[in-house]
């Protein structure tokens, strides 16, 4: 069966996007979004690889049909695509000389590696219609997720994951010590959902700027995304969350009704998550010995010493945060704990891995920023902030480079920010060389 749902995910995948990339890509979201569930219900080795079918499928079609630049800023992140995806191929290929995990192991490292990598490169050729398509897909798996996991609150998780070996991380994850679990919806864990629903925002948001579809309909879909992070229990989505809804309230200038109105949904949620004990997870942040006891753990291993220890990185799955599929559990050596993404890159991948991935963090940033002024949308600014608090939470957490499917948002809205800002730029020296022309006349 997870064969067959595998060939379905790839076909479907080739179909959608050879039109247009928004609507493949928005296919490969809602199966990401579906991945945690369908990987414990249809229990074998092939369901493990749905998403990847999908975005396989996406890939194949992008850059057959719309890899040809079109503008400014398509080419932007080729060259990175390049470095980041070229490091841990090298890694691979040295293994034998850096020990570490099996071969097969070292594959499941090496896709989660490179996995997305080639979305920065597709992201920069997006168009405002593949937005579009996008934005309604990200709004229909935003109630799809909301629908799980309203359905396991009333119906218990149990009768939607049974218990097996991948679904080990949903019944670990307690939203009350030894008593409730954490909300997963349909992901595999807890977090990616929180994480996944709060980096739609961002995409939703295109929808009320640019008026595409019913402002009703795009409510509804910021409402359930909103929801997810204190549904999820899980802190950090809830502190994205709260950045998010601050940067809307400072710019409530540019879009009044519409930022009312998200902070009043977001008031009306906040109010309904403080009703149950599960919900309030994040007012843990307020104690300052779980705050102090999350960053020591997040430090366990000092990234200097990482560092110095195995300059040239220890091999890819060497360090937890590379998930390795329960198929190939008993083969895999222990590895490394920790909870920093600076200190797995380094340990994975060596000095030269870590510093493309810190210049990346920072020319994107930088790119956000620019484009975030010079576009003016609200939409722009969003995605910087999720962009700025991914790299942030990357020192007291793992995962950020190989989230089912919230890096693939994540890489998208770095690519939507490398193009607009160079087209912001290329916009503003055409027009400075106009007015330095009509003063010459």
């Amino acid at each position: 069966m997870g064969l067959v749902l595998c060939v379905i995910a790839f076909s479907v995948a080739l179909a959608l996007s050879r039109r247009n990339l928004g609507k493949g890509l928005g296919w490969v979201l809602l199966v990401g979004c579906l991945s945690g569930w369908l990987r414990a219900r249809v229990f074998d080795g092939f369901a493990h690889f749905i998403f990847d079918a999908a975005l396989a499928g996406w890939y194949i079609q992008g850059f057959r049909l719309h890899l040809h630049p079109k503008g400014p800023g398509d080419q932007t992140l080729d060259g990175w695509a390049l470095v980041l995806g070229g490091i841990p191929t090298l890694v691979f290929l040295a293994s034998p000389f850096l020990g570490g995990q099996p071969l097969l192991v070292q594959l499941v490292g090496l896709r989660s590696s490179v996995l997305f990598v080639p979305t920065l490169v597709l992201a920069t050729r997006f168009r405002s219609e593949d937005m579009r398509e996008l934005s309604t897909w990200a709004g229909v798996s935003a109630v799809v997720a909301t629908g799980f996991a309203v359905g396991e609150m009333v119906f218990g998780i149990e009768a939607f994951f049974p218990r097996n070996a991948a679904s080990v991380g949903v019944y670990r994850a307690f939203a009350i010590a030894g008593s409730t679990f954490r909300i997963p919806s349909s992901f595999a864990s807890a977090h990616l959902y929180g994480g996944t629903l709060v980096a739609l925002i961002p995409v939703l948001w295109t929808r009320l700027e640019n008026g595409w579809g019913s402002r009703a309909g795009t409510g509804f879909y910021l409402l359930c995304a909103a929801s997810g992070p204190f549904l999820c229990s899980s802190r950090l989505p809830v502190l994205v969350l709260g950045a998010i809804v601050l940067t809307l309230a400072l710019l409530g200038r540019r879009s009044p009704l519409a930022t009312v109105s998200a902070l009043g949904a977001a008031l009306v949620i906040a109010l309904t998550a403080s009703s149950d004990d599960r919900f309030r997870r994040y007012e843990s942040f307020g104690d300052e010995g779980v705050v102090t006891g999350r960053v020591q753990g997040s430090f366990n291993r000092d990234l200097l010493d990482v560092i110095a220890d195995a300059p040239l990185g220890r091999g890819l799955a060497s360090a937890a945060g590379t998930s390795i599929p329960y198929f190939l559990i008993n083969d895999a050596l222990p590895q490394e704990g920790m909870e920093s993404e600076l200190s797995r890159l380094a340990l994975e991948l060596g000095v030269l891995g870590l510093l493309a991935w810190v210049a990346l963090a920072f020319r994107v940033l930088l790119h956000g920023a620019i484009a975030a002024k010079s576009t003016g949308a609200t939409s722009d600014a969003l995605m910087l902030v999720v962009v700025a608090a991914t790299a942030a939470t990357a020192l007291i957490g793992v995962g950020a480079m190989s989230a089912i499917p919230g890096t693939l948002l994540l890489f998208l809205q770095i690519g939507w920010l490398s193009k607009r800002s160079v087209e912001a730029t290329e916009k503003g020296s055409v027009e400075s060389r106009h007015v330095l022309i009509g003063t010459h006349k």
